[in-house]
């Protein structure tokens, strides 16, 4: 089965968790081809100086931890992190 989803960053600047699932497992993420600008992914202090930089062109990432210790920032409001797993 596969599972997907998008968080948009509502506050850039600001650490914004990306879901509540607490299964570790295998994800793919990738910033929103429409995104203004890059997204970062990483611990509930994640910042654009500290995390994992994504831009709209990047190839996805794969990561494997619980979506519910994985967190986002951006450098715009609105911004896009795009998701999926498979189980």
């Amino acid at each position: 089965m596969i599972y997907s989803g998008q968080v948009a960053v509502a506050a850039a600047g600001t650490a914004q968790q990306v879901g509540t699932d607490e299964g570790e497992r295998l994800y793919y993420f990738r910033a929103d081809p429409d995104n203004t600008g890059s997204i970062a992914i990483g611990g509930s202090d994640v910042s654009m100086t500290n995390g994992l930089i994504l831009d709209e062109a990047d190839p996805p990432v794969m990561v494997m931890c619980q979506l519910s210790e994985l967190y986002v920032d951006a450098d715009t409001n609105d911004d896009v992190l795009c998701w999926f797993k498979v189980v």
